[in-house]
């Protein structure tokens, strides 16, 4: 919900300041001088509680929203540093995000490294899963691991693990169908 707002433009004519709404601007507009435009609140919108979290590809398109609006269960495979992060599970994480395909089910990396970086891992390890971009230190709020896997469905989180913690694949499929 992005709230309501109203704008109000101030204009003066011979001395005395007048006070239009959008739709109340007079027809005589051009006999007025402006003088300000204020944007008042009529009611809040929503307000996360993350408010610098920004999913972008390489190419700094976002994607946020396509993500928290998406209407079904998906993965962030959350790596905030990849140059320190665990590498010893990264198959661990392919192996969820085999079976997440499997299942029918979006993974994505997200991290606040380099996109060069982010290729250079994917590679190495071959990540069966495409990296997006956000900040470190949102992500480090996400999840403390890195990397750590988080459950979503849309924006709202429904499981998160540490590396050290990963669900066991045998109930992987039945937590999702559980939640």
């Amino acid at each position: 919900d992005r709230g309501e707002m109203e704008i109000i433009f101030k204009y003066e004519k011979d001395g005395v300041v007048h006070e239009f709404g959008m739709n109340d601007l007079p027809a005589n507009i051009g006999e007025y001088t402006f003088v300000a435009r204020e944007d008042k609140v009529i009611r809040e919108g929503f307000q996360p509680a993350i408010t610098d979290f920004r999913i972008e590809n390489s190419d700094g398109q976002e994607y946020t929203d396509d993500f928290l609006d998406y209407n079904d269960y998906w993965f962030m495979v959350v790596c905030y540093d990849l140059k320190r992060t665990n590498k010893k599970v990264q198959e661990d994480f392919n192996k969820i995000a085999n079976l997440a395909e499997e299942m029918g089910i979006r993974i994505v990396g997200l991290t606040g490294s380099l996109p060069s970086e982010a290729e250079a891992i994917r590679h190495e390890f071959q990540n069966p899963f495409e990296y997006y971009f956000c900040d470190e230190i949102v992500l480090k709020t996400i999840v403390r691991s890195n990397p750590g896997l988080v459950l979503m469905h849309g924006g709202e989180v429904k499981g998160k693990w540490h590396h050290n913690e990963l669900p066991d694949l045998t109930t992987l499929p039945y937590f999702i169908n559980r939640k």
